[in-house]
């Protein structure tokens, strides 16, 4: 055998032979697919929690609504946790916020961006019950406004009337305690 054929003969027995499976097997594993759908996954969440931010305050809520959801989150949630619940304004937030007795935040309702939607002044007086000659029950506000509304565990709130200056007009609304309304759509589930 010559150089060249011994040459030949050495590099043919180095060189692997590929496999006719392996080579035809095109397309992606099972970890490109996870990380890629995990990716899209998490850009959809990121732009699902910014949408209205996107649309600067579409579909702004009134504050009565605003302000009935976080009075019925406040009861579900004093019931929920069994302890006492309060709801006070903050007017930098321009929101209603939310916390329990441990001052553990429940929640922040907020009556949107105060550059667009104005500046909002709320302001709770209780109704306090007294007895009128004739035996019945005659309701009238308190003079002295309270900073924050209590919930307790058993359902127990003191009725109030909330005065709401700002927006488009001043409003006075009665909070009645014995009122819930349905619960939160997130625990819907649970009934």
């Amino acid at each position: 055998m010559g150089a060249f054929a011994a040459f030949a003969h050495r590099r043919a027995l180095g060189k692997k032979r590929e496999n006719p499976v392996r080579r035809s097997r095109a397309g992606f594993t099972l970890l490109e697919i996870v990380v890629v759908l995990a990716i899209i996954g998490l850009v959809s969440t990121v732009a699902l929690m910014n949408f209205d931010g996107l649309f600067g305050g579409f579909g702004q809520r009134p504050p009565e609504d605003v302000l009935h959801t976080a009075v019925r989150q406040a009861r579900y949630e004093a019931a929920m946790r069994m302890c006492r619940t309060f709801l006070t304004f903050d007017e930098e937030r321009n929101a209603f916020v939310l916390v329990d007795q441990n001052g553990e935040n429940c929640g922040i309702f907020s009556l949107g961006d105060k550059e667009k939607f104005g500046r909002f002044e709320i302001e709770f007086i209780p109704v306090l019950p007294t007895e009128t000659v004739h035996g019945k029950d005659d309701d009238e506000p308190s003079k002295y406004p309270v900073e924050r509304l209590s919930f307790d565990p058993n359902g127990c709130a003191l009725p109030v009337v909330v005065h709401i200056r700002g927006g488009d007009a001043p409003q006075e609304i009665r909070l009645d305690p014995f009122y819930w309304g349905p619960p939160p759509e997130r625990d819907l589930k649970y009934f």
